[in-house]
């Protein structure tokens, strides 16, 4: 749609990355050839790309968009469900590599996010201040909740038909270098200040003296 004035955000759309980082890095020394009129191959060398440049520099060798098998993988709920054989179970992710997909543990995000935040192997300070000066990937703060300078963060969502979903959210606190990331396997939950962003926002600014 040429010069649209209505905002259409879905996360599929960045699966375009799928296509955009392949083709830059194709043209690198000693990088993979990619076909970008296949899906397979541009799945393929995306995600050799995260794992080459992302995941294993920090430690990560196993990450994918595969799940574990349902009989030891994390399900999904909706909050009113007591049924714990009700679990959501997502599977294969392959083929929206680049809008979403990968499967990790709290603590492999969390490991991510520290390496982001307090070292540059992954960036560099420059590009690092580049991404927080113009919240690149990184949601929108609170101004009215920040009271020790800007806080920084990243939610993430996702739930079926029936609201069986995860919760994310990623919070970086500058000031005294603490970080938190929280994951709940249950949509529906009613927080006390409408969202898990402002809850974490309280607890932080509370911990102060």
């Amino acid at each position: 749609m040429v010069n649209s004035k209505n905002r259409n955000y879905l996360n599929v759309n960045f699966a375009l990355f799928r296509i955009l980082i392949p083709s830059l890095w194709s043209g690198m020394p000693d990088a993979p050839a990619v076909d970008l009129n296949s899906d397979a191959n541009t799945q393929f060398v995306y995600q050799a790309y995260m794992l080459q440049n992302v995941f294993q520099p920090i430690g990560l060798n196993n990450i994918d968009c595969v799940p574990e098998v349902r009989m030891v993988s994390t399900l999904y709920y909706n909050v009113g469900n007591q049924n714990s054989g009700n679990g959501a179970y997502y599977f294969d992710w392959t083929a929206m590599a680049g809008g979403g997909g990968f499967f990790m543990t709290t603590i492999e995000m969390a490991a991510v996010n520290a390496y982001f935040e307090h070292s540059e192997v992954l960036l560099s300070q420059e590009q690092r201040d580049i991404m927080k000066e113009n919240r690149i990937g990184l949601d929108q703060g609170i101004e009215s909740m920040e009271l020790h300078g800007e806080y920084y963060g990243k939610n993430g969502s996702i739930s079926n038909s029936a609201n069986q979903g995860v919760l994310i959210q990623i919070e970086m606190f500058p000031l005294n270098g603490i970080d938190c990331v929280v994951t709940m396997n249950t949509q529906g939950v009613t927080f006390k200040n409408t969202s898990l962003k402002r809850t974490i926002y309280e607890a932080y600014n509370d911990s102060w003296e």
